[in-house]
């Protein structure tokens, strides 16, 4: 199985809990390699490239280019599954393993984390399942930070998305489109960061906070680099 860790290198924040992820992945004997993610500066030429549109998000909460640039960073992973043949596991660079991955069958498409937040009966249900793999009882991921997907698995969200569009993964990634989807106990890994570069403000419902300013003076410097690119 191929790993990949989707790091945005421009941003000290995303360099460091993206070796942190690595890191805790090695300790559990997975190996895994960093992934350029596609920033926000970048987003609507590479969107443009594959031929893809934009669907939809909350633009009050989040910043859209940047919901464009994580969704396509996902979709080049899942291309890259598709092309190579081989189970891919997808991670956010705010990803941390707790334990290694077991052994277990799945049917294509994996969440292995810990549920990102939570409400509703969706999530008794979620907690009296045993320990093991199960149909994924939330309408869609909640937190796509981490998940195995197969190669046709991949090829279905690929052909999804040229179809409906570009919206937020975690909520693309969803069982009207995706009725294959699963889950599992005890999850493997946990969502673990103070900052957001995607959200515009205001606190993760897990706990950590949002900074607006994430992207900073790196984010001018890739705005910059970007745009020479583009001449």
């Amino acid at each position: 199985m191929d790993a990949y860790c989707i790091t945005l290198s421009g941003l000290p924040q995303s360099r460091d809990v993206a070796r942190r992820c690595i890191e805790s992945g090695r300790q559990h004997g997975i190996g895994i390699q960093p992934f350029e993610a596609v920033d926000k500066y970048a987003a609507e030429r590479v969107m443009r490239r594959l031929g893809l549109s934009f669907s939809w998000c909350d633009a009050q909460a989040s910043d859209l280019q940047a919901v464009i640039g994580c969704f396509l960073s996902h979709f080049l992973l899942w291309q890259r599954c598709s092309d190579g043949g081989r189970e891919t596991l997808v991670l956010e660079h705010d990803a941390l393993f707790q334990r290694a991955l077991p052994d277990l069958s799945h049917d294509g498409l994996l969440n292995i984390g810990q549920p990102s937040w939570t409400f509703g009966l969706d999530d008794i249900w979620y907690e009296v399942q045993p320990d093991g793999i199960f149909g994924y009882p939330f309408p869609q991921f909640r937190g796509a930070y981490g998940y195995i997907l197969r190669p046709d698995r991949a090829r279905h969200l690929i052909a999804a998305a040229t179809e409906n569009g570009i919206c937020p993964v975690d909520e693309f990634i969803n069982r009207r489109i995706c009725p294959f989807v699963q889950g599992m106990k005890p999850p493997v890994a946990v969502h673990c960061a103070d900052f957001s570069t995607i959200q515009k403000h205001g606190r993760w419902i897990g706990g950590g906070q949002c900074h607006d300013d994430v992207w900073g003076e790196a984010g001018a410097r890739l705005a910059i680099a970007e745009r020479r690119r583009a001449e």
